[in-house]
């Protein structure tokens, strides 16, 4: 997947995701399994490969896979069966490679997989053996100073040529060559030659490996070029180690942890020591090898609900006592269709640390599934459609952690606020906050954004704020919540109040206590709503009886006996049926009034195009929108001919931009203030009204600068995070101070608690002397407002530049655009502490988007 600042140019995110778990997966890089299910329709490769035999692999799909035709199931269906149940075992469908192979044995007793033969040798080291591990597998036997290493080895193939081609990609590890191959398939061979202290005992098959009494030499297949991230299909019925430099690759159906072993000796050659397994040291030779264990099955739940069984709650095993370790179960839930299923958590109990996951897959079945735990797990979780699986797997450790319990419910399609079968196209309430409890930004202000629903412009322009879905486009009502330039943020709202209202921010308590306004002013309070004591808006949904058509016009979508408010109905003209249709819509207060429902004319056909112009003053102007202004409004805006002319205001706090002085109704003119003034209010675009008036206020402009909030437009949350020991200064103009002042606040967006650093900086002549700094805690996944205690508040100059460090990862969220040809490229100081910042200079660039603001207040 291409990064948000990928195809940008500024560094500001060029896409963005309606909601952060179609992105934010469990695992580092996409199984592709919708691209894989796209390819195989797209080329018919059951038709062309597997016509032959008729297999219903229902909800998966059959096709031909590694020259074999065989079935594709969803992650928790189970291949054996057809993806007729789910999954309960180790993957039948996943083979051993067709090459000779020797790996290091897993298990309690150091046991192999079937099909291997065992065999093991011993070291003495000249110190007592060390062995590290972060969790509780076995580790190699140790006696004192001696180390036994016990060993599978994999024979060729008997039935079939050695191919090392059938090695799965991905991963990063090593292998003892087999005594009769050379490595192939990207595998590279590297040589270890070391002395015992004593001599080296050994037993069966051991690979390429020559003892000679005291001495070792043995050879290993490694292969570093692949990802680390992407899953790799191995057998994972059997326990089995890999070696590896550093990092555990992910194979499919199998826990690993990390483990380290020391060979003590400094009588040692590495032949291609790059490559190699080990990690030289002059007293010793380190390795790491990656233990893999199957987990536990049988607790899986096949779970139905409907009109008559409403809700099942589900507690994962161990529950509430102490979740039982490496335990795997799915939860699959089946509903009526068209309806949706509901998660309601009422006990999550997990740990990160000990590899513990809660994986939920809600939008489609081919979907990679979204980790939840317990820093972001939600109080509800709805899935989109009627599809929602869970996967539970616990980790290796032994823990006091409860587990989960959950509560699950079905949501039928006649339960909804708006028609389920137009996805809430009807709607036409005034919920103006998302679901994520963010507030959505005017219609008016988002006609630039590159997507914005132009053939819904009329009734969009009329709805200030309230989510919309715009010809049912989308799955329900949504609405913009940021902008940068023309690629703008869209969110999913919760119209129908299906989400129990939660507290996002963590420390609500505090918050509201340092400030007692917090709940009327502060940009943080509906990261509060449970606190505040935010109360949705009443679900009311009046009716109308059928429309008044003008007497020119014939309705033309099916006639009904009473109509729904938020209902549409599509009028055409009787005499040139060629024409585009026109629409009424059903409001709290009646039908919006039609004038005619025939092209020309000069009068307006609805009675709010005066209240459009207002709040969009470039209504009968702008592409997007142009086509309806003169369907709908030709009067206000002089389509037959000036219905009105304005002249620009003479006033000398403010000047026009635009060139004309006066300008017929519809056409707007453009404002800004005279040199040395600051705008404080007004509108700097105005429509030329039907009384000759402009709409809208003037600007108010003054010679002291407001209170000013610095890029607040840009907090927001994003795919990236910041790194640790670095300073990002933010030397543009967007982001330098504007005018001599004080900084009162400074606004974040984080992803997870820590102590972060905002600085300020000045620049003299090519050379950054710093000013002052504050500390600031953040709370994870909302906007956060520090307020500044006066005795540290920061006095700054016109152009100082601003500066974010952390000396903790991954806190704040950034949009990491680092690359030769950004116009956004920070200047960067190296520090080990916010104490450096006043001492280190500039040591490089680096370019990065952060999500944080600072408030101003003139001196």
């Amino acid at each position: 997947m291409y990064s948000p600042g990928t195809w940008s140019r500024n560094g500001l995110d060029t896409y963005s995701t309606i909601r952060d778990d179609f992105f934010n997966t469990a695992s580092d890089t996409s199984t592709d399994d919708v691209m894989f299910y796209d390819l195989s329709q797209l080329y018919k490769c059951r038709e062309t490969f597997c016509s032959e035999t008729d297999v219903d692999c229902s909800p998966g799909y059959y096709t031909l896979i590694k020259g074999e035709c065989r079935c594709v199931c969803p992650s928790e269906r189970e291949e054996s069966t057809n993806c007729k149940t789910l999954r309960n075992g180790p993957s039948t469908t996943a083979k051993w490679p067709l090459t000779p192979f020797v790996l290091f044995a897993g298990g309690p007793q150091h046991t192999c997989p079937v099909g291997f033969t065992p065999g093991w040798y011993s070291f003495t080291g000249t110190s007592q053996i060390s062995q590290a591990v972060t969790k509780p597998p076995v580790l190699f036997p140790v006696s004192g100073k001696t180390n036994d290493i016990p060993l599978c080895t994999k024979d060729a193939p008997s039935d079939t040529p050695i191919d090392w081609e059938s090695w799965p990609p991905g991963g990063q590890y090593c292998m003892v060559k087999p005594a009769s191959e050379s490595c192939g398939g990207g595998f590279v061979e590297s040589r270890l030659e070391v002395q015992s202290l004593a001599a080296v005992r050994y037993n069966g098959s051991i690979g390429d490996t020559v003892v000679n009494g005291n001495n070792i030499t043995q050879k290993y297949c490694c292969r570093y070029q692949e990802s680390t991230t992407f899953p790799i299909d191995l057998p994972n019925r059997d326990p089995f180690r890999l070696m590896v430099r550093s990092t555990c690759p992910k194979i499919r159906g199998l826990k690993s942890v990390l483990t380290r072993n020391n060979l003590w000796s400094s009588i040692y050659t590495l032949t291609n020591a790059s490559t190699s397994p080990y990690w030289p040291f002059s007293t010793c030779l380190t390795t790491f090898s990656c233990y893999y264990l199957p987990p536990v099955y049988g607790c899986n739940q096949d779970i139905t609900l409907d009109a008559t069984t409403r809700t099942a709650t589900v507690t994962t095993p161990g529950f509430p006592t102490a979740r039982e370790p490496n335990r795997r179960c799915f939860y699959n839930f089946n509903v009526p269709p068209g309806s949706q299923i509901k998660l309601t958590f009422n006990t999550f109990d997990l740990s990160v640390a000990s590899d513990d996951n809660f994986l939920i897959k809600r939008y489609h079945k081919w979907q990679d599934p979204y980790r939840i735990d317990e820093t972001n797990f939600p109080k509800d979780t709805i899935s989109e459609g009627d599809y929602l699986s869970v996967e539970y797997w616990s980790g290796f450790d032994v823990t006091t952690k409860k587990g989960v319990s959950f509560t699950a419910s079905v949501i039928l399609p006649e339960e909804l606020c708006y028609d389920s079968a137009q996805k809430g196209a009807d709607y036409s309430g005034n919920t103006y906050i998302t679901e994520t409890y963010e507030e959505c930004l005017p219609w008016s202000q988002t006609v630039d954004c590159d997507n914005f629903p132009d053939t819904d412009a009329l009734w969009l322009l009329r709805s200030e704020n309230s989510c919309r879905n715009p010809e049912g486009s989308m799955l329900q009502p949504w609405c913009y919540i940021s902008r940068n330039g023309t690629c703008c943020q869209k969110r999913y709202c919760d119209v129908c109040q299906l989400q129990t209202i939660v507290d996002v921010i963590k420390n609500c308590a505090a918050l509201m206590a340092a400030d007692p306004d917090f709940c009327s002013t502060s940009l943080s309070k509906n990261g509060c709503a449970k606190s505040c004591g935010y109360t949705p808006l009443p679900l009311t949904r009046g009716t109308c009886e059928p429309p008044t058509v003008p007497s020119d016009g014939t309705q033309s979508s099916d006639a009904k006996s009473t109509y729904n408010e938020g209902d549409i109905v599509q009028v055409k003209c009787t005499d040139s049926p060629a024409d585009p249709m026109s629409e009424m819509k059903c409001t709290s207060s009646g039908w919006t009034a039609l004038s005619s429902a025939c092209r020309g004319g000069c009068d307006d056909k609805v009675s709010f195009c005066q209240d459009i112009l207002r709040s969009f003053p470039r209504f009968c102007s702008h592409t997007k929108t142009r086509a309806t202004a003169t369907q709908y409004c030709a009067k206000s805006c002089s389509i037959c001919s000036a219905s009105s002319t304005c002249s620009s205001p003479s006033v000398s706090t403010f000047t026009r931009t635009s060139s004309a002085e006066s300008v017929s109704s519809g056409v707007f003119m453009s404002f800004t203030c005279s040199p040395g003034l600051y705008y404080w209010s007004g509108d700097r675009e105005r429509a030329c009204g039907l009384n000759g008036d402009l709409l809208g206020n003037n600007l108010d402009c003054q010679v002291q600068p407001p209170i000013t909030d610095v890029n607040l437009n840009l907090v927001r949350k994003r795919l990236d995070l910041l790194k640790t020991g670095t300073a990002y200064l933010m030397d543009f103009d967007t982001y330098r101070v504007p005018f001599k002042g004080v900084i009162t606040r400074w606004y974040y967006y984080c992803k997870t608690p820590g102590v972060m650093t905002f600085a300020v900086y000045r620049k003299v002549n090519n050379v950054f002397t710093y000013v002052g700094a504050n500390n600031v805690t953040c709370q994870p996944d909302y906007l956060m407002t520090y307020y500044v205690p006066l005795q540290d508040q920061i006095s700054v100059q016109e152009k100082d530049v601003f500066a974010v460090f952390s000396a903790v990862a991954n806190t704040l969220y950034v949009s990491d655009c680092n690359s030769n040809d950004k116009v956004l490229v920070n200047q960067v100081i190296a520090a080990n502490n916010f104490n450096e910042l006043a001492t280190k200079p500039v040591s490089g660039t680096y370019c990065l988007v952060p999500s944080y603001a600072a408030r101003v207040q003139p001196a």
